[in-house]
């Protein structure tokens, strides 16, 4: 009966959401990725109006409390007690923090159907490679001292590579504070664990998705892989000398190689899809139980009045 299989729903749901308890996931609400398609394109439109965008950018908006709620992140005992030093990752740090960043990434691609990114040596690589010459040697401050001095986005450094870039740069580590003089100034950033490290690009990936609108959603787009120019996707990721975090996804092609020899990212995305089709199945349950819950209690009423 409906009861029986509302329960045997519950019961699923909770088994899969607690597998899930030690694995971070990021979960991309219902209605979140149409919403946002329908922002990119009404904001290339040629007839493009203030009013109607700002419309559009709050019905993106309204996902954001499902997003920060139901996106979490998971601490790992172990990794809160290893210590690390952002500006001199190892090579196994570096990639064990690149294929964490990738898994969120896919799992959200791998949500709205857009082809997922891959990680190799090249493309951590030519990661490493744009945090240096882009960004550490020239010194390019992507938020300024003050939040308000930033250079943003190094584009004449990507106009002189021979390879496509879409980037997503967070401040991450960084924080700010108002000064005597009521200017914002940068905190000292405290020393990181491999746990921290991972929970700021975790936070950095959840801001990007669900609270953009300054942006224009363009973190949004990128992550999720609409609108943007990156064929066959790749990803170069790292940390810069002031503690901003560098999403590069780079174009790979047979020329650049940036592709060759694909780490292996572990992937939970049958577990998540597994579990989201749980909750939609709950979900119908519970409304034909609470359906047929009514109905009973209109006969049950019917009955006592003709008694």
């Amino acid at each position: 009966d409906a009861e029986t299989a509302l329960k045997n729903a519950q019961s699923k749901t909770q088994q899969l959401s607690d597998q899930l308890q030690s694995i971070n996931t990021i979960t991309v609400p219902d209605g979140y990725y149409e919403a946002l398609k329908n922002y990119i394109d009404y904001d290339g439109r040629s007839d493009w109006d203030s009013s109607v965008a700002k419309q559009l950018s709050k019905k993106v908006y309204q996902y954001r409390d499902a997003g920060y709620s139901e996106n979490q992140y998971k601490h790992n005992k172990t990794e809160e007690n290893e210590s690390v030093d952002y500006n001199n990752l190892t090579a196994d740090q570096q990639k064990e923090l690149s294929l964490f960043a990738a898994d969120l990434i896919n799992q959200i691609r791998q949500q709205v159907g857009t082809d997922q990114v891959k990680v190799t040596p090249n493309s951590i690589a030519f990661g490493n490679k744009i945090i240096k010459e882009g960004y550490n040697d020239p010194s390019w401050d992507v938020f300024g001292s003050h939040m308000t001095n930033g250079q943003g986005h190094n584009i004449p450094y990507f106009n002189s590579l021979n390879v496509g870039v879409a980037e997503n740069a967070g401040g991450s580590l960084v924080s700010w504070h108002y000064n005597d003089n009521e200017q914002l100034v940068k905190n000292s950033i405290a020393p990181q664990t491999i746990d921290s490290l991972k929970e700021t690009i975790y936070n950095t990936i959840r801001g990007m998705m669900f609270a953009d609108g300054n942006s224009g959603w363009g973190h949004a787009a990128n992550f999720a892989d609409y609108g943007t120019i990156i064929p066959n996707p790749v990803l170069g990721f790292g940390f810069d000398k002031y503690g901003y975090t560098h999403f590069d996804i780079l174009n790979a092609n047979l020329s650049n190689h940036l592709s060759e020899n694909p780490y292996t990212i572990p992937s939970n995305s049958e577990l998540i899809a597994e579990y989201n089709d749980a909750k939609n199945d709950q979900a119908d349950k519970q409304a034909a139980f609470d359906s047929a819950k009514s109905t009973d209690d209109t006969a049950q009423k019917a009955l006592s009045d003709a008694k």
